[in-house]
């Protein structure tokens, strides 16, 4: 069956772990023990079925896949195996799975598309118990990435992609890594960790901890939830964090302004309420940004409750709430930064 596939792969360019990948990849996870495994790349179940092969009985392996074409493939691979009671795949964009996981393996396998691997790499980690493998495939990239010499175009900036990813992997206290030049390039890493102690984004950990972090202190806590989960599910972290920034800077001069108004003594405060004009509109903007990638029910949930204001109504009293909450969740990432 996995000649077949391999076939297949090959036939229909469709790109699956090397063969003496695959068989080194067999080892790793059947000398480790492991008894959970993460894949996140699963294609047409290639790699799936090989780890199913070599787990125990009780062994589970996650897979994550968002391609509608391969899926189906997949599934009719993993019931063919003979290993589908192992296999739970998870259909869906990766970081979105990611985030949403609440459970840690004893050992993950990244095979994904290379523009994401960063991302995925980051939001994976954390789910790895100290003492896990960490694996992943196609370091060498075909041999570009230790090359002198310029990559084709087809290829460059991906080239880009994995050595970036490369000086990440290979240089993070968190993990013992080593490059394996086997097939396109496995690294493989121990993780050296405890769960929590990663350096996961603020972000990442508030998400992971959200009720714990924010219990009493936001008033929209719901609202403040979806658009951090949208952020961090987009790669639009940094709209977020602008939006914390923004919501302290408001409120600042807010009250500079008010105190001006009311001290007769104070004049020229009209670049006070030029600059807050422009934050409010900055503000706007960025949860505009956020709120594009949200589904229609959500765009307009929010559209209603915070974006169609009356200055003239108490409809505005929405708006300021959220102000204040995103205000304050500036100062929970001010400590947890300094902690």
């Amino acid at each position: 069956m996995l000649l077949e596939m391999e076939d297949y792969a090959r036939e229909n360019y469709i790109p699956i772990l090397d063969r003496n990948s695959a068989k080194l990849l067999e080892i790793l996870v059947a000398t480790s023990k492991a008894k959970t495994v993460l894949e996140i790349g699963t294609a047409i179940g290639y790699s799936t079925i090989r780890i199913a092969s070599v787990l125990p009985d009780d062994g589970k392996i996650y897979t994550i896949e968002k391609s509608t074409d391969m899926i189906p493939i997949a599934e009719r691979n993993f019931d063919s195996s003979g290993y589908s009671k192992k296999i739970i795949l998870l259909k869906g964009d990766a970081i979105r799975k990611l985030l949403r996981l609440n459970f840690t393996f004893e050992l993950i396998f990244l095979d994904a598309d290379k523009q994401d691997y960063m991302r995925l790499f980051e939001f994976s980690l954390p789910l790895l118990k100290k003492g896990g493998l960490y694996i992943t495939d196609n370091l060498l990239w075909q041999g570009y990435t230790s090359s002198l010499e310029e990559p084709p175009v087809k290829y460059a900036r991906s080239t880009v992609q994995i050595r970036e990813f490369n000086n990440i992997f290979f240089n993070l206290k968190s993990l013992r890594t080593s490059l394996i030049p086997i097939g396109d390039g496995l690294g493989i890493g121990i993780k050296l960790t405890e769960i929590g102690e990663d350096n996961m984004s603020g972000l990442q950990f508030c998400y992971k901890n959200f009720n714990a972090i924010t219990a009493g202190r936001l008033e929209e806590a719901k609202d403040i939830y979806s658009l951090l989960e949208l952020a961090l599910e987009n790669n639009l972290e940094k709209d977020f964090v602008s939006l914390c920034f923004d919501a302290k800077y408001m409120i600042g001069l807010g009250s500079s302004i008010a105190k001006a108004e009311e001290n007769p003594e104070i004049t020229g405060y009209g670049t006070m309420r030029d600059d807050l004009n422009k934050t409010i509109l900055k503000f706007l903007q960025c949860l505009k940004e956020i709120l594009s990638e949200a589904d229609e029910d959500i765009q307009l949930y929010f559209i209603n409750k915070y974006l169609q204001q009356n200055d003239e109504s108490d409809e505005m009293e929405d708006l300021l709430r959220l102000v204040n909450d995103f205000a304050e969740f500036k100062i929970i990432l001010n400590d947890i930064k300094r902690a």
